[in-house]
């Protein structure tokens, strides 16, 4: 697992892998207020999409959230080779993962094999 702990925004951010080698990239917000535009390093630049964000309205959060498609750049970032551009929610935790294409497309990444 890759994590990374920003002390000055308290946000810690970390990737895991299931077992067919496919990235879930968390980031958890501390702080009491939004980040808005905050850059996360991911395994893979391309499309990705949020999951999860526990501050939407369904959990009883403000509605902080990534709406549609993410494009990760391929400019590295905290050891991994590409960048997310996304805003976090105060006092919360977003989750993206790629958006899945064809076998062996630019998002299809496995650190496994």
């Amino acid at each position: 697992m890759d994590q990374r702990w920003d002390a000055d925004r308290n946000v810690l951010t970390f990737v895991r892998w299931d077992k067919d080698g496919n990235p879930l990239v968390c980031a958890i917000n501390f702080s009491g207020g939004p980040h808005v535009g905050y850059v996360l390093g991911v395994p893979a630049a391309g499309s990705w999409t949020e999951v999860l964000n526990t501050d939407a309205a369904a959990y009883g959060g403000s509605g902080v959230l990534n709406g549609g498609e993410l494009i990760a750049l391929d400019e590295g970032l905290d050891g991994q080779p590409a960048s997310l551009t996304v805003t976090l929610p105060p006092l919360g935790a977003a989750y993206f993962k790629p958006v899945p294409l064809a076998a062996g497309g630019p998002n299809s990444v496995n650190p496994l094999s």
